[in-house]
């Protein structure tokens, strides 16, 4: 038997041993704290100073199959204990045998077969009820946007899941700014002190690892029967069936109705006067619109904001949006008011509804051979993002994010033949009740208006035709208001019974929704082998 003795061991012994050699080494070592291990052919004899610490992950192998593969090598030694984790193996001892014990396992994983990770995998199916399993992808304008269905938020999720960084995957202890040392080894008492300080080169602490890779785990959707298709190990699926099933749930319904109206800045005025001048009767207040009517009135801290010009910003209480209708209908007789647009739409709670109108034109760009046509377009694009307020009343409130884009072409200052493009911009949130309006508005653009008559025939003639003709022009300043109202729309989730009737084509014995499908990598391996 060979013994490899470190540099580091240095000293002389003087007595008479009576014992086994045996019981002779070992006294020898606790009495001189040194370190030792046997590899099958030499022993390896080191000072304390060369503990090492390392945590060893083994992922794809099972604890049983790395235990065997170490006593084969004859790298089990009792004083030298392993702990063993799920997927790893805490290795402390000197450092040819810490490197040892890692080499084997490294080589262990690197002859490990496709075929063996493959029967630890599983390809499971779960259907999805209410959300997206695919991307949802839609263009506003010049604009695509993309609302990420539950695959792609699994993916981005799983993504990074098996590369985490190395400060990441020390132990949570050391993060903290503890540190611990080596634990001493039992059969060496000597090596309690100077364990305390031993250098240690350690990986990951208790780090779990998964047997598929990042580049192996796939996630799609399928977007035929709306479900995610997960391939992975059987210990990752309970957590994806639990993510899925809280992301899988009913959201609820919001109308978002929109009025567009243009009205004079003079009857603007006039209206944001007589309403901040209405008054109570009987008890109950008038429709109010600003920060000075009279009457009593209950005002939510940090909704009203008051524009220049007598018109208040505010979200309208009660029957305060039919008066404004009322008040817009009769300015509009007289032609101080119009209204543009009235549309309605039903979107899901946090996702962006988009209501547009918009007129384009091509304008011709001369190149060295050829001209190219440029898309210019204007117009109003109205996005509303609503959030219903989980607090379980009835009559809850929606925290509305508000978007407005306002532009018109104007050809009264065209440069080279093309007009000028005028835009307003408005971006906004604000929080209001289910049912009730928010009004916005502020911004004034100038028109003016030309026309003319004349006496016909008369007013064609040269010099005198002037005479019996008449041309005007009239200017005025109109200000935009919106007026933007959600309602929630309630959606219960109401299961359908086992007994209920379904369609003739389908089997009565049916499920109303298939369970989880299962596909276990030796399925593969199977239906494999019986193609060839």
């Amino acid at each position: 038997m060979r013994i490899d003795i470190a540099r580091g061991v240095n000293g002389s012994v003087n007595g008479e041993f009576n014992q086994p050699p045996a019981a002779v080494f070992r006294a020898l070592t606790e009495a001189w704290g040194l370190i030792w291990f046997f590899d099958g052919q030499t022993i390896h004899v080191s000072t304390a100073d060369d503990v090492r610490s390392r945590t060893v992950p083994f992922g794809p192998l099972s604890r049983d199959e790395v235990a065997a593969r170490l006593r084969s090598l004859e790298l089990d030694d009792p004083h030298l204990p392993l702990r063993y984790s799920k997927d790893s193996v805490k290795v402390v001892g000197p450092s040819r045998f810490v490197e040892a014990v890692s080499d084997a396992i490294a080589q262990a994983r690197e002859q490990t077969t496709p075929q063996q990770v493959y029967e630890k995998t599983q390809i499971r199916v779960f259907p999805l009820r209410y959300a997206q399993a695919q991307d949802i992808t839609y263009q506003s304008g010049s604009q695509k946007q993309t609302i990420p269905g539950v695959a792609t938020l699994l993916r981005r999720l799983m993504e990074n899941a098996g590369s985490l960084p190395v400060a990441a995957q020390r132990n949570p202890a050391r993060s903290k700014g503890g540190s611990r040392g080596v634990p001493p080894l039992p059969s060496l008492p000597g090596l309690n002190e100077t364990s305390q300080s031993a250098s240690t080169s350690d990986g990951p602490d208790e780090l779990p690892q998964t047997a598929v890779s990042p580049a192996q785990r796939n996630i799609v959707a399928d977007a035929r029967t709306n479900a995610v298709v997960v391939y992975d190990i059987p210990e990752m699926m309970p957590a994806y069936q639990r993510a899925i099933a809280l992301l899988d749930r009913p959201q609820d319904l919001v109308e978002i109705s929109a009025v567009v109206m243009d009205v004079s800045s003079d009857a603007a005025r006039e209206l944001g006067v007589r309403w901040g001048a209405g008054g109570g009767t009987g008890g109950r207040a008038a429709p109010w619109f600003g920060t000075e009517a009279v009457g009593p009135r209950t005002v939510q801290p940090g909704v009203t904001a008051t524009v220049d010009g007598g018109l208040t910003l505010t979200t309208l209480l009660g029957n305060s949006a039919h008066y404004l209708y009322q008040q817009i209908h009769a300015l509009e007789q007289h032609g101080q008011a119009r209204i543009l647009s009235r549309p309605r739409v039903l979107t899901l709670n946090n996702i962006e509804a988009t209501l547009s109108s918009r007129n384009s034109m091509y304008v011709r760009v001369a190149g060295n051979q050829d001209a190219n046509l440029f898309n210019v377009d204007t117009g109003l694009v109205l996005k509303v993002t609503p959030t219903v307020e989980q607090s379980g009343a009835e009559n809850g409130r929606i925290l509305l994010s508000v978007q407005i884009e306002d532009g018109t072409f104007d050809n009264d200052e065209a440069v080279d033949g093309i007009p000028r493009v005028r835009s307003n911009s408005i971006i906004t949130q604000a929080v209001v009740p289910d049912g009730e309006s928010l009004l916005i508005g502020g911004y004034e653009y100038e028109h003016s208006q030309s026309g003319g008559s004349k006496v016909p025939l008369l007013g064609d003639i040269p010099f005198i035709g002037q005479l019996f003709s008449n041309e005007t022009t009239s200017s005025g300043r109109t200000e935009r208001l919106i007026l933007i109202t959600p309602q929630l729309k309630r959606v219960t989730d109401r299961p359908v019974a086992a007994d209920a009737p379904m369609a003739s084509a389908t089997p009565a014995a049916m499920p109303l929704l298939p369970a989880a499908a299962t596909i276990t990598g030796a399925d593969r391996a199977v239906t494999a082998k019986d193609a060839r």
